[in-house]
């Protein structure tokens, strides 16, 4: 199909005398602003939109050849998937969606590959029931609530430190710049890890928030002499 206009002044109007963006016009504007799938979206579909002529009828623009006008749609489906994608985050290449708290220091997370167990590493909350119906540790669901309500289908980023022995991801989550493990500490709804940490792991900012916690009885501290640290519980002594 031919051009009704010359080659060199392919720049299509609507009836309110706006330009039609075009393909070159559209990469050009994405290297002047900040990069928007959906923006450029709107752009791609606002360029291929039928137009109204004299007759009445409705036609496409006479300069949009059936090979641009595919390719078009083609990028901005693209765009849209590249949007959409729960594990990709425009801006930031680690950040890994939480599917599932567990209990307040072990998580479900969905990375590019499979999903993961990712144990929060440094801190240890209270225990779970493990089976139906029986007791949990004082204050285990209410921190498994906070860890749910401060990451839950967010997108975090994860500082790894290999895996447990159970395989599970050891890992200091962070979101919006804050270190959720040592959240969970401050809060009182969290101890300092006391085992053994890995290699290159700084325990001392967790031992400092516990401390503070205790002191003023901030979350399961309040319990006072009656608190039992979750290793403690597990074993039943």
């Amino acid at each position: 199909m031919r051009c009704r206009h010359d080659r060199h002044k392919r720049r299509l109007t609507h009836q309110d005398g706006d330009r039609t963006p075009f393909l070159p016009d559209l990469l050009e504007g994405i290297s002047r602003r900040p990069f928007s799938p959906r923006v450029v979206l709107g752009d791609l579909i606002e360029s291929s939109k039928y137009r109204r002529m004299p007759q009445g009828r409705f036609s496409r623009p006479p300069c949009l050849e059936p090979k641009i006008l595919f390719t078009r749609y083609l990028i901005g489906i693209g765009l849209l998937l590249l949007w959409l994608s729960p594990a990709t985050a425009i801006g930031q290449p680690d950040c890994v969606p939480v599917h599932r708290v567990y209990d307040g220091d072990t998580v479900l997370v969905i990375t590019a590959e499979r999903r993961r167990l990712v144990r929060l590493v440094g801190i240890d909350a209270p225990e779970t029931p493990k089976q139906r119906g029986q007791p949990g540790q004082p204050f285990s669901q209410r921190a498994r609530r906070h860890l749910a309500a401060l990451i839950r289908d967010r997108c975090v980023q994860l500082e790894t430190h290999g895996e447990d022995r159970y395989g599970r991801l050891l890992a200091v989550i962070h979101l919006d710049g804050v270190n959720v493990n040592l959240e969970m500490v401050r809060q009182g709804l969290a101890e300092a890890y006391g085992g053994r940490t890995p290699g290159g792991f700084d325990r001392r900012p967790y031992a400092k928030a516990e401390a503070a916690a205790r002191r003023s009885g901030r979350g399961m501290w309040v319990q006072g002499a009656a608190y039992r640290s979750p290793l403690e519980w597990k074993h039943g002594d």
